[in-house]
């Protein structure tokens, strides 16, 4: 809460991915990519026996070389520029179960396909909705020293932002920061999605500041639902909320406003509720008639009966029975 946290100045033009390409990218990181020791670099441990992703492929794997196509050239043979094609020409057809069968093989023959040739796959399983095997290679590339690329890292966080798998999704996304990979906004947003849906206001807040502190502002949304999930727990925390949102560019909806308004109204905090509800007319918003009643009835009842009446009169030409009671209430607190 004491963190000094600024949307002013930062992106918000967007992160506009388009089409996510079956190709690696690896371009798009922080810093440069975390130095890695000889030992930590060593070649990729190949998939053990018992491995899903093994057993899947085998039936292929054990049939004679004549039935399998073209087996891999010997390390020296291998050209990393040509194997990479084959693998992006493939996952370009859709042929992601040939992909991953090419580089179990270039695995088990003791050679060393590139980094990008894992993203490919990755990228390739994730397309044919196999997000399971493409999250296996993720971890055997981490596990390896590797580091995958950021497009791998956000296929993997979106296919389980989408199944709701909340643990997964923030273990991927501290492991992108620690390997000093910047998460897209686009990926910020469906973290923050994926949490106000299950209406967790801590992580909503904690993925805001995360986000900020990536040099992001996340969309509109994750900023209302902070300040509406808040206010049903934490007035002050709601209100604090409201005020980062007023330095972007957005426009909040004036229920955030109520909301707040409201929030201070329960806990017995109709100063701030009021300074609240003023600043909201002065910047040309307008509270609903149930928070300006909540108000001057609170008010009515803290014995401030001149500045109730100077609230009331906010609902002047309208009437109703709760109008009518409100101002009962006024003559009965201005006799006490």
């Amino acid at each position: 809460a004491q963190l000094q946290f600024g949307f002013e100045g930062a992106n918000i033009s967007g992160n506009a991915a388009g089409p996510r390409r079956i190709s690696a990218d690896r371009s798009n990181t922080m810093q440069q990519p975390v130095v890695m020791s000889e030992a930590t670099i060593a070649a990729p441990s190949v998939f053990p026996p018992s491995t899903p992703a093994v057993q899947a492929r085998s039936a292929s794997t054990s049939q004679p070389a004549s039935d399998q196509g073209a087996q891999p050239a010997s390390a020296s043979e291998v050209n990393p520029k040509e194997l990479l094609s084959q693998l992006e020409e493939l996952a370009s057809r859709g042929e992601a179960a040939k992909v991953e069968e090419i580089l179990i093989q270039h695995l088990h023959a003791g050679l060393h396909p590139s980094e990008a040739c894992y993203d490919v796959v990755i990228a390739a399983l994730s397309h044919s909705g196999d997000t399971t095997r493409a999250q296996e290679w993720l971890r055997q590339m981490i596990e390896s020293g590797m580091v995958p690329s950021e497009t791998s890292f956000n296929t993997i966080v979106l296919a389980a932002c989408d199944e709701g798998v909340a643990q997964t999704v923030e273990e991927l996304m501290m492991t992108m920061i620690r390997m000093r990979l910047r998460p897209g906004k686009d990926i910020f947003d469906a973290v923050l999605r994926l949490f106000s849906h299950r209406r967790d206001s801590a992580k909503v807040e904690e993925w805001l500041l995360n986000a900020g502190q990536s040099g992001w502002t996340p969309e509109q949304y994750a900023f209302e639902a902070a300040v509406l999930l808040f206010a049903e727990t934490d007035g002050g925390k709601a209100d604090e909320w409201l005020s980062r949102a007023q330095q972007t560019e957005y426009k909040l909806s004036d229920a955030c406003f109520c909301a707040v308004i409201r929030a201070f109204n329960r806990v017995g905090r109709v100063d701030k509720a009021t300074d609240r509800l003023s600043r909201m007319i002065q910047d040309g918003r307008s509270p609903t008639e149930e928070t300006i009643r909540e108000v001057v009835g609170a008010l009515a009842d803290a014995g401030d009966v001149p500045l109730a009446e100077a609230w009331l009169a906010q609902l002047t030409g309208r009437s109703g029975e709760g109008i009518d009671d409100l101002r009962r209430v006024l003559f009965d607190a201005s006799m006490r």
